[in-house]
Order: structure tokens, then sequence, then C-alpha cells
């Protein structure tokens, strides 16, 4: 016999189990898979170890006992299972897949560069850049938060999350942040962006706990919103005196007024005329003025009722008291002075820096002008005067939908910027007793 070689006996005997293997397997494939549950695999174990009298002439008993090569093949896993682990197919996973999981590409998938940055541009620009930073600060406020609670997760990845896990986030933010419950939902929305955004889904669909945590925030807090008061007519034109006799420099004064009364005739919110930061690229531009006879239109390219840009115009007419068109023409003509084109912004910190208007640098000057005439300054913002625009039409007796259409209303929602003076209310009921 040659060395390393296998005897023939055990050859033979080899070759006569495999034979006896394929045979019971083909004779298990052949069961129906509608058919083989869990009772009948341990019903043919009972059988195989009680064994039958026809069995016992082939069972070969040993010192250790019987043998296993002599016990009938019992399938314990359904045939095609069983078919897939002998051809080394994938096993397949159990149970349902999840969001991510069930939203992947196949491996195979391959994307060009460009698509894939294009489909980042989409992302980034389904929101407006003040949500986009709000979302980004919710994010890195519930990342510190799991952090800080020693849950670790890979970087650039968003940690798993489930329903009792936003419980103890919202109650941080209110307990430990002092955060108000409209910042706090504000905050969540932004979580849920990002992980919608991750193909994890909807992780607050079904959150009955985190709703009614939620409830109890907004019941336990002072929720008496502070309204800002409207800055009416007769304001505006006290205004109008401290800027006359100069109030900053000869170009800020000027800018200042040509601001209030667009502002005010406009019914523009204070994000319309001004910017965020110096470096925002949404801002009024010089050509964005047309002026006609006794009118001038000013062209709002973005606005926060004009979420995919569009464009809107508005038409400001000229009147007696505060000539709202003669002031933007004569600020124009100052205007086109200094270094400009039409890609310039329209109004600027100063006639220094050249910069867009700030949002805290249009305030400062409110307010510092407020405190002039005698009026506590933090009863008033910017978005003062779209509520006294829309207070004086309404006491003007200006029809509803004319209303609406000043102010680019789409609802009802306007009646919530309208200010009734105690005065009003008082000569409406006394009116009551005529009646």
């Amino acid at each position: 016999m040659t060395p390393g070689a296998v005897p023939q006996p055990i050859t033979n005997h080899l070759t006569n189990r495999n034979a006896q293997d394929q045979a019971r397997s083909c004779t298990a494939d052949t069961i129906s898979t509608e058919n083989y549950t869990l009772d009948t695999a341990f019903a043919r174990i009972s059988s195989a170890a009680a064994g039958s009298a026809d069995q016992i002439s082939e069972f070969k008993r040993t010192k250790y006992g019987f043998s296993a090569e002599s016990l009938p093949l019992v399938e314990t896993i359904s045939p095609q299972l069983r078919q897939q682990i002998t051809s080394d197919g994938e096993i397949p996973n159990a149970g349902a897949r999840s969001g991510s999981e069930a939203n992947s590409l196949p491996t195979s998938f391959r994307v060009a560069k460009e698509l894939k940055d294009h489909l980042e541009h989409l992302w980034d620009s389904s929101l407006c850049n003040s949500t986009k930073r709000t979302y980004s600060s919710a994010l890195q406020c519930f990342l510190s938060f799991v952090c800080m609670s020693g849950i670790m997760f890979q970087a650039n990845c968003l940690p798993m999350v489930n329903e009792s896990l936003l419980v103890y986030f919202v109650t941080h933010c209110k307990s430990v942040l002092k955060l108000k419950y409209e910042t706090i939902k504000l905050y969540l929305a932004g979580i849920r962006f990002y992980y919608i955004r991750a193909g994890h889904g909807d992780m607050l669909k079904g959150c009955d706990q985190l709703n009614y945590v939620l409830r109890g925030i907004k019941r336990s807090q002072n929720n008496v919103t502070k309204k800002r008061l409207p800055i009416t007519a007769d304001i505006l034109k006290q205004l109008w005196k401290v800027l006359d006799k100069g109030a900053f420099s000869p170009f800020v004064d000027l800018m200042l007024k040509c601001m209030f009364s667009c502002a005010y005739f406009g019914f523009l919110r204070c994000g319309e005329i001004t910017c965020q930061n110096a470096n925002s690229a949404q801002f009024l531009h010089v050509s964005d003025v047309s002026l006609g006879g006794d009118f001038y239109m000013l062209k709002l390219r973005t606005s926060k009722t004009d979420p995919f840009s569009r464009g809107v115009n508005i038409t400001i007419y000229e009147n007696t008291v505060f000539k709202p068109v003669h002031i933007m023409r004569s600020y124009l003509q100052v205007r086109n002075v200094l270094p400009c084109s039409s890609q310039s912004p329209l109004f600027i910190n100063d006639e220094f820096s050249l910069v867009p208007m700030l949002r805290d640098t249009f305030i400062q000057h409110l307010r510092s002008l407020l405190m002039q005439i005698g009026l506590k300054d933090l009863e008033y913002a910017g978005h003062s005067f779209r509520i006294g625009a829309a207070t004086a039409a309404a006491a003007a007796g200006v029809e509803d939908h004319i209303i609406k259409d000043l102010g680019r209303w789409t609802s009802d929602c306007y009646v919530r910027y309208i200010r009734t003076d105690s005065e009003v209310l008082r000569r409406a009921q006394q009116k009551l007793c005529n009646f």
C-alpha cells in the first residue's frame, strides 16, 4: 500500500456512507416547506432516539454506544436553508430589516462623485440657511448629551436612538439648559432631519412617552409670550424729527429714514432688509429697486413665505407725509457716489464698511432712537414696523383681504399682528349699552 493512501475498507465505507447521505438528503429536500415545522423536527428526533424494529439490525454498537453512522438522519433545519449552507450560499438574516438597511443600496452599486455631490447639494437646499444653522446647533447639543451620558458611537456616525434616550434629552434641555418648550421642539425637528437624511427613518414616530413629557414641559413653563409693540405712524413721525436733527452721520440718518419707510409701508420683516452676518449672501441689491413716477418697486428675491425663491415685488407709493419715494430716490443718489455696482448691497452698515446692513446694527440704531423719544426701547424690535403697519391698516378700516395682500399673508394669521388699543376696547364696550 502506498504511504499516505487510504485503506480500501475505509474507502469503501466512506463511499457507501456518502451514497446513503445523498439519498437521505434527496429525501429530505423533497419535503414540502409548508409541512416542515419545529414540531415535525422534534417528532423525528423522538422516533430516531427510540428506534424501530427494522432499524435494530442496522445498528452498530460499540463500547461507547451506538455508532453515529448507523443512526437515521434527522433534519432540524429547513431543506432550503440546508441547501444554502452546503452550497456556501449566503445565510439570510433573521427578523425584519431596519430602516437604514431597507434603504441601503446593493454593494455592487457604483455612483459618480458628481452625482453624489449634487445629492448633498439638494439635501442642503431643502432648508433655508437660518433653519440649517438651528438644526446644526440642535444636533451638536444632542451629540454632546449622548457623550456626557456615556454612550459610545463611531465618529461621523449617528448614535443609536430610542424613545427613552429622547425623553432624557428633552428633560436635560429643560432642566439643565433652561430651554423653552418651543426651542426644544425645534431641536427635536433638527435631530429628526439628520436621522432621516442618514437613512434611519423618523425617530419621533410613535413616541407617545415623549409627547407626554413635552406636554409636561409646556405646562410647567410660563409660556406667556412677550408681545412686541407696534411702531405706529405717530412714532415714525417722532423718529423722523430726531433723524432730521442728526442722530448719526448724514448718510446713516438718510439710510435709516429710507429703511424705516420701506419697512413700514412695505409691511416688511426685519430679515428682509437686513442680514444676520456680514458673510450672508442674502441681501437686497441696488438693482432690486426700480423707480417709477410716484412709486418704486422693491424686489424681494427671497423671503420667509417664498421658500423656493420665486421672488416677489413690493410696490410702495408716494405720500405727502413721509414721502417714501422721494427719500428712496435721494438715498440712491448718495449710495451711487460710494463704490457701488448693481449687485452691491442696497443698505449698508455705514459709508465706510460697505457691508450689508446687519440685523443687530439696525436694531441697535432703532432702539437708540426710541430711547431719545422717551420710549422703552426693549419693547420694540425690527418686526415692530410690520406690526405697526398691520395695526394702522386695521384701525383705518382697510379691508381684510387688502391687509393680507399688503403683508403677503396667505392665511388669517395677520390678525396676530394687529394690536388693539385699550381705549378702543373701552369705547366698543360702551357701544354695547346702546343696543
